[in-house]
């Protein structure tokens, strides 16, 4: 699997709301990197911080609040970002 493949997948998973699928696509050392001042601002680092994040994230506005929109990607032989 390609990573801008992988990157295609996870997000789709992660936009019709099948999170399981969406964090089986994390790598045990992920790294997210959350900008500003906010309380999750900073980096979460591992597969259990970042779902923990997103979980938290997801808590945060079950109202449905949360729109993901892919906006870039970078994608190489062996890495990617979203």
């Amino acid at each position: 699997m390609t990573p801008r493949k992988l990157m295609t997948d996870y997000h789709a998973a992660a936009k019709r709301g099948d999170w399981d699928t969406a964090f089986g696509f994390l790598a045990e050392d992920v790294v997210i990197h959350i900008p500003g001042r906010a309380a999750f601002a900073g980096d979460h680092q591992g597969k259990a911080a970042a779902r923990g994040y997103i979980q938290a994230i997801r808590d945060r506005y079950r109202d449905g609040g949360i729109e993901l929109e892919l906006i870039d990607m970078l994608a190489g032989e062996g890495r990617g970002a979203r």
